[in-house]
């Protein structure tokens, strides 16, 4: 089967790491570029060379969905072709791969003979919406009065301030600030802003100036 993508395109596909696929839908004969391959370890000689090949390649709870979503986008269900899936790297790792595409040649009739589109590795986009999930769901467990407490901890208030500003006794708003740490799970004011970070609600605020690796860690996990 006859790429349709110009070299020069592949070549700058295949350098920031993208694949391109195509597959015939009346030989069920399949191309792969090995830009993603590539950036999984493996070598030109691994890249799948049938459907079958690359199906089994991905996790088995993902294949017959990505199989499905494609049946739908070619039934008229979708308007494109969009899919993800976990697909085993060289080094026994799992990544995210999105699946892009769409028809490339109709026949007389005007069914589709000829589809195609890209592979991207999207692990880390997978991982940082991982982790914003993960943030937000501890947010959640604050109460209003916490919350409260939270946004002056984020301003770089004292306990002092914060009591002032709530009408509590600088007391108390220890007795928050110790629980807030602790629904959390964070140990540091660092840490305690990375996670917020994470979920989208950031000020700034001294605390911000250096987080170690180990506190950014500590925030997500």
């Amino acid at each position: 089967m006859e790429r349709v993508v110009p070299a020069d395109v592949l070549r700058l596909l295949e350098t920031v790491g993208e694949s391109v696929w195509q597959r015939s839908l009346v030989t069920n004969e399949i191309t792969l570029t090995v830009g993603v391959w590539t950036a999984l370890g493996y070598a030109a000689a691994d890249v799948p060379k049938t459907l079958d090949e690359a199906l089994a390649m991905f996790h088995a709870d993902d294949g017959q969905r990505i199989m499905a979503e494609l049946e739908g986008y070619l039934s008229g269900k979708t308007e494109g072709y969009r899919a993800q899936g976990r697909v085993r790297a060289a080094n026994g790792e799992w990544r995210w791969l999105r699946i892009t595409g769409g028809v490339i040649t109709r026949d007389a009739s005007g069914d589709a003979v000829l589809i195609g589109g890209l592979l991207s590795d999207i692990s880390e986009e997978i991982a940082e919406q991982s982790s914003k999930m993960a943030a937000e769901t501890r947010l959640a467990r604050l109460t209003k009065r916490e919350q409260d407490v939270l946004e002056g901890m984020l301003r770089g208030l004292t306990s002092k301030e914060i009591g002032a500003a709530l009408r509590l006794s600088s007391r108390t708003v220890e007795s928050y600030r110790a629980r807030i740490m602790e629904k959390l799970q964070v140990r540091t004011i660092p840490a305690l802003v990375q996670l917020c970070g994470l979920a989208g609600r950031r000020q700034n605020t001294p605390s911000e100036a250096a987080v170690a690796p180990s506190e950014v860690e500590e925030a997500v996990h």
